[in-house]
Formats: C-alpha cells, structure tokens, sequence
C-alpha cells in the first residue's frame, strides 16, 4: 500500500494551497476632504498668519527706518560741528586775499589770478559749509497756518531775477481753493528756490517754468500711499499738491534714482554742493510730506510736493 508524501514535520501531508484569486483592481480611493467645520477653523488661522507677516515686514522696515534716522542724526550733529569749525579759518582766508588784492599793483597780474583762484576756492567751499549747517538745521521747525500760494510766490520773487536773465517764461496755475497748511515759512520757501533753480539751470537755451498748485484726493494706486504705519498718506485723503515742471533736458535713469543723495550734483564744479536736493526733502520729510523727481512724458522734469492740510494732521 503506498503512503501519503509527508513533508519534514510530523503528521502534515505536502498537499499544495489552494490559488488565491487575484484581486479586482479598482480607482483609488480618493482622498479625504476636510470638513467645512475645519475649513472655517484654517481660514482665522491663514489671515492670521499673513497679517504676523505683514506686521514683522512693517516692524522691520520700522527699524530701518529709526537706524537711518539716527544716523542722519549723527551725521548732522558732525556736519554742523565741522562746518563751523572750518568756517573761522575760511572767514580768515577771504579776509587776508581781499587785503592782498586791495594792496596789491595791477602790473602784478599773475600774483592777481592765483589770489583770485584762492578767492574761488573759498568761496566754494563756503558754499559746501552752508549746505552742511543747512542739512544740519533742517531738523526744527517753527510752523505757523500758511497758505502754500503765498509762500510759493514770495520764492518766485527771490528767482525772478535769474528767470528774466536765463529768458525763462514763467506759467502759474495756482489753486484758489487750497486748504490752510502747518508750515515753517522760511524753509519751505528755501525749498521752493532750490526747485525753482534747479528747473532754470536745466534750461540753458531759455524755456518755460510751469508751477501749479491743487487739491488732490489720494488714490491707492498712487506713491506713498496705503494702510501701513510707514505710509506718509492714506487712501482717500486729500493733500496739497505743488509741481514745478521745466521743459529742459530731463533727467537721466542713471542719475534719476540718485537726485536726493547728499553731495550728488550733475552740476558744473562751483555751482552746485549736491546737498539742495537732500536738505529739501529733509524740510518736506519734516513736515509730513513727501518730494519726488521724475522726468516728464513731453521733455523736461517734474518735481511735486505733497502737504498734509490742517484738517488732515
């Protein structure tokens, strides 16, 4: 009689399993959607989040902007102390050429120019001297209710000597509805001549210097404007406007992003220090406003200054 096969354990036979059937392939089973419940808990969480964020942003351009502050600062206290410092010396320098060229024969002419370039000398950087103490003072004001019309035509009757020898046409289309401003007089017309010279010396050949006042409501599209503790402005307030437009060269790219860096001038040596353009937008900055420089679509360059109202401080 023949016997079952038996596989190494005892009393178990080597009979083979029976197949498996292959399992039916099937879609996948899609993935779980979240609740609407938890839908509505991330949502809080997300606008939390992007609202951290944009709060660390603003924070950290905040310091930036206290760092600068301070090192403008310093930078003012050392300028105002250098400047007087090498003031005297100057005065003493001017004093004694003047005396030399007084005593001095006509016949002597040589020893005549190389004091007179000495005097030029002087004089330039008496110039330099000026714009620091200037840069350095820009940080007081004294402000009063003014009417920006009335300090923009008191500027125009200290240039309208430069504007009848450079042949310059002058355009005003000043506002009559312009609300009372907080201003320092004296320095916001100090602003106004620097724009004002500025915008002749670009002319060389003569042209047209166009100055325009108006009340404007802001938009959100525009510059310096938004919801942001370091935005100058906010959407829908109204500011008062003031452009000066030349019709000159205009200003190139290279040079326009630079215009209000201290000691920058495309200027001939001699006529310019590069600290008008800085120590103006300090002024402006002080009262709450804003300056800018751009070149205009139909030639020419544009700067326009921004005023809180009275009723907007």
């Amino acid at each position: 009689m023949t016997l079952p096969a038996r596989d190494g354990r005892r009393g178990q036979s080597r009979a083979k399993a029976p197949a498996r059937a292959p399992r039916a392939k099937g879609p996948a089973k899609p993935a779980a959607l979240p609740s609407p419940a938890a839908a509505d808990r991330e949502g809080p969480l997300r606008d939390a989040l992007l609202a951290l964020r944009r709060s660390h942003e603003e924070l950290k351009q905040a310091q930036l902007q206290l760092i600068q502050a301070a090192k403008l600062e310093s930078i003012g206290r050392l300028a105002a102390g250098v400047a007087h410092e090498v003031k005297n010396p100057l005065a003493i320098i001017r004093a004694g050429t003047d005396y030399l060229l007084h005593a001095m024969p006509q016949e002597q002419s040589e020893t005549r120019t190389v004091i007179e370039d000495i005097q030029n000398a002087v004089a330039r950087a008496n110039n330099v001297i000026g714009g620091l103490l200037d840069f350095a003072a820009s940080t007081a004001l004294t402000t009063a209710v003014e009417g920006l019309n009335d300090v923009i035509e008191a500027s125009l009757r200290l240039v309208q000597h430069a504007l009848t020898r450079e042949h310059i046409v002058l355009v005003r289309e000043l506002a009559d509805d312009l609300p009372p401003l907080m201003l320092d007089r004296t320095k916001i017309e100090q602003v106004f001549v620097n724009l004002f010279i500025n915008a002749i010396d670009a002319m060389q050949a003569g042209g047209t210097l166009t100055v325009r006042t108006s009340r404007h409501q802001l938009t959100a599209h525009e510059r310096d404007v938004g919801a942001r503790h370091t935005d100058p402005f906010r959407i829908g307030q109204t500011v008062v406007v003031a452009e000066v437009d030349d019709d000159g060269t205009g200003i190139s790219d290279g040079h326009l992003t630079r215009v209000f860096d201290p000691f920058f001038t495309t200027k001939q040596a001699g006529k310019g220090t590069g600290l008008g353009l800085a120590v103006c937008k300090s002024i402006v900055a002080l009262h709450g406003g804003t300056l800018s420089i751009e070149n205009r679509t139909q030639g020419g360059a544009r700067a326009r200054v921004l005023f809180k109202s009275v009723r907007n401080a």
